[in-house]
């Protein structure tokens, strides 16, 4: 078979007979419907700008339409302006069509765009209206280097992926791309590059046109056009169009296929032999491109070509579907596979499978032992993607992983070398106990290089301990390395031991080491708070001296402010034997603890408990001079005040009071005394009176708070005490300052207000020897009552008052 001819354009000789557009010449046997096609497809209008031209040059500057429709027929046509007709008008253009039921076989391979600008097309009619068929066409200039050097040297190159993602979209879908090019020269290169890119079947099957003056009604895959051309794509075209302004460097919002990546990585040049290799791997019979995914990324690995996930992905699911794959093809391309990517470990476990069944059982051993090695570095480096280890049961699989462990373990150090300990331990590895001793000690010693100038390991405490546990020879080099690095700074091995985490070493681990036991009780409690009592007993028993020194009581309990609660002490003093020796820091620490305040009942409490244990020999001779008298002076009061039988005999406690560095001593005598005195009675107002005034401010406030509070519960149901009584005739003559002063006078003014006549004639004449002023006032306060029932009733009933002077009646309590 060979290539029909045709020639369309408006000449006065043709097929029609008459002058005009027509079919100036064709092959014999053309087919009427070959005609029509023809004729839909090369119709032309050049760009406005272009319409008038005449001149070669000008002809030379207009678009030329290189339109190729495969398919049975298959029509492949060059459409150029030629400017006027016979007639003299404008707009004429030819077109030079061939055709032929199988372009793959006429064509010899050849591709349509191959065309472009070939020998073959003529522009000229013909003198006769017959034309020869042609036995076979040439290409023109285009080629896959001179296409690629184009693509090189484009500022838009990188529209590339979407022009291909595009294409497969229009391919798949029966839609149209539309390119925007400076001229119809640009647009074949770019139409070329995609066919030499795109799987040969794919481009075989592209449709396409390199000029139209009306891009928005072509129906081809790939329709070309310049920028002189209003391109209008109204809302119910935007389905069905790709635009890509390859002059401005625009393009769509496309998703790129993995494919599109792919091809996009491939030199132009070696695209005949990548896809002839490529071939190698398929029937023939694929449906469409995402067919020759798997196949065409096999063959890129091969060429070394890097792959992404996704090309990985079509590898190894076009291998697990191509049961009739020889063996020696499917060995072929595991091993391009695995040479050329670094694979995810699923990848590795599907290329085990896959080796298995090839007969490749070398290579899958060697990609198990990846799979393995892979499961260990994530392991290693803590990757959120790492699996918990399964155990190895296979003994020789068990061996090379021990050893494979072993190359990475040496190397390791801080939370990595942890965690390869953990994954031997979860993986079932045995290693051998003098490597795990000697990288023990070599761990060790680089976690502590810097353990006085840096803070400790951060978050390896529990893997450490772990480790040591589940290790025995691992802990034994840890627990040399931290005895050695001290040997190496003298006086430090209490920093050593803050970095590692508790319980790591244990006092058996220094039996060789009794110097330094204190160091290591000391750190313990630093973890332990609450063991600090105990370890100071320890460690005065081991110390054997009998000496109690403040640099220890610092270093058991820092922060403290170099004393102890009253109830700490109490509780820790009375273990400790009472021998010891309190040396003068130590005896100032322990003095702190006895002068500090006791600001509350159960403090105050405290502190009695702890004066009377240090209040007798020997430990008495712990305290210095001054907590030993206020200690003393502290249990006399309280014996004082327990054993006081009037008020007067607790006023004279006043004319001895604490010293003012006695803060317990003080404490007591503000809690107990106003108690104590307001229960008792005052037997001499007038000389209890004055020491009351010696009472510190806060003691004065809450006594007289206590005979105000009495004051106010004096009623005719409840008749003051003889106690409140004499307290308020002692008070008037103390002497006090102004606002105790003030509440003294509220007190007795109440009383000179509201107390009942008979409670207050009680009050102005116990005051009247002790306050003769405070008498006088009670006094007339009383004269201005108003007179009761019973004072009124007598005025007016003679015989009642006349009964009433022979025999007084005391007041009616109901009055």
């Amino acid at each position: 078979m060979a290539f029909q001819q045709l020639y369309y354009t408006s000449c006065e000789h043709g097929l029609s007979g008459f002058s005009g557009y027509q079919f100036n010449a064709v092959s014999p046997d053309t087919p009427a419907e070959t005609r029509h096609l023809v004729e839909s497809l090369t119709a032309y209008e050049p760009p406005r700008s272009l319409l008038n031209s005449q001149t070669p040059q000008e002809l030379a500057r207009c678009p030329v339409n290189l339109v190729h429709v495969p398919g049975s027929p298959c029509v492949s046509a060059q459409v150029r302006y030629v400017g006027r007709d016979s007639a003299r008008r404008v707009g004429n253009y030819f077109a030079h069509a061939l055709s032929t039921p199988d372009f793959d076989r006429d064509g010899d391979g050849l591709l349509g765009i191959e065309l472009w600008d070939s020998e073959v097309w003529r522009s000229t009619p013909s003198p006769s209206t017959v034309l020869p068929e042609l036995a076979d066409v040439r290409p023109g200039p285009l080629s896959r280097a001179a296409v690629g050097r184009f693509l090189h040297g484009h500022p838009h190159r990188d529209l590339l992926g979407p022009l291909l993602a595009a294409t497969l979209d229009a391919l798949a879908h029966r839609r149209t791309v539309l390119l925007v090019e400076q001229d119809s020269t640009r647009v074949a290169h770019w139409i070329a590059a995609l066919c030499y890119l795109l799987p040969p079947p794919a481009a075989r099957r592209l449709s396409f046109a390199t000029y139209l003056h009306r891009p928005d009604r072509g129906r081809l895959h790939l329709v070309g056009t310049v920028p002189e051309i209003r391109i209008d794509l109204g809302p119910e075209h935007q389905d069905a169009f790709h635009l890509l302004d390859l002059v401005q460097g625009r393009a769509p919002e496309l998703t790129v296929p993995p494919l599109a990546r792919l091809l996009t990585r491939i030199d132009l040049p070696a695209t005949r032999i990548f896809w002839a290799r490529a071939a190698e791997h398929l029937r023939g019979d694929e449906p469409d491109p995402d067919a020759w995914h798997g196949p065409a990324a096999a063959t890129a690995a091969a060429a070394g070509t890097p792959l992404a996930e996704p090309d990985i992905a079509a590898v190894i699911g076009w291998l697990r579907h191509s049961d009739d794959l020889p063996a020696p093809v499917v060995g072929a391309v595991l091993h391009d596979l695995h040479r050329q990517q670094r694979l995810r470990r699923d990848r590795l476990t599907e290329l085990i499978g896959m080796s298995k069944a090839a007969g490749l059982p070398e290579f899958a051993q060697q990609l198990t032992g990846e799979v393995v090695e892979h499961d260990l570095l994530l392991f290693r480096d803590g990757s959120p993607q790492a699996l918990d280890p399964v155990r190895i049961d296979d003994p020789e699989q068990r061996l090379r992983c021990t050893s494979l462990w072993l190359n990475h373990f040496q190397e390791a150090h801080g939370a990595a070398a942890l965690r390869l300990l953990a994954w031997a331990d979860g993986a079932g590895l045995e290693p051998p106990e003098h490597e795990l001793a000697r990288h023990g000690a070599r761990i060790t010693e680089r976690l502590l290089a810097t353990a006085v100038t840096a803070a400790a390991p951060v978050g390896l405490e529990q893997p450490l301990t772990a480790a040591a546990r589940r290790w025995p020879a691992f802990r034994q080099g840890l627990a040399g390395a931290v005895l050695g690095l001290e040997q190496g700074r003298p006086g430090q091995f209490r920093e050593v031991l803050r970095t590692l985490p508790p319980g790591l070493l244990t006092e058996d681990d220094l039996a060789e080491r009794p110097d330094l036991l204190e160091d290591f009780l000391v750190v313990e409690v630093e973890r332990h708070r609450a063991r600090a009592g105990a370890t100071l007993v320890r460690i005065l028993a081991a110390r054997g001296s009998g000496e109690v020194d403040l640099t220890l009581l610092q270093s058991l309990w820092p922060g403290h402010g170099n004393r102890w609660s009253h109830a700490e002490a109490h509780t820790l003093l009375r273990r400790l034997p009472p021998d010891l020796h309190w040396t003068g820091g130590a005896g100032q620490w322990l003095a702190a603890t006895v002068l500090q305040d006791a600001p509350g009942p159960l403090e105050l409490a405290a502190f009695l408990q702890l004066a009377e244990l240090l209040s007798r020999p020997p430990r008495a001779d712990w305290l210095p001079a001054d907590a030993q008298a206020c200690v003393g002076y502290a249990l006399k009061l309280r014996t004082a005040i327990e054993q006081a039988r009037t008020a007067d005999q607790l006023a004279e406690l006043l004319d001895d009071r604490p010293a003012d560095g006695w803060l317990p001593a003080q404490a007591l005598l503000r809690r107990h005394l106003p108690r104590a005195l307001t229960d008792r009675m005052v037997h001499q107002p007038a000389v209890t009176g004055p020491l009351l005034g010696r009472l510190d401010g806060p003691t004065t406030a809450d006594y007289l708070a206590r005979l105000d509070e009495q004051t106010r519960r004096v009623s005719r149901t409840a008749p003051a005490g003889e106690p409140l009584i004499s307290h308020l005739t002692a008070v008037a003559r103390a002497k006090l300052a102004e606002r105790p002063r003030a509440r003294v006078v509220a007190i007795l003014t109440h009383a000179g207000n509201r107390w009942p006549p008979a409670d207050l004639a009680r009050l102005a004449e116990a005051m009247r020897p002790v306050h003769r002023g405070w008498a006088d006032a009670l006094d007339r306060a009383l004269a201005k009552r108003p007179p009761t029932l019973t004072q009124r009733l007598t005025r007016w009933l003679p015989d009642r008052r006349t009964r009433a002077d022979r025999s007084p009646t005391p007041p009616n309590p109901q009055e």
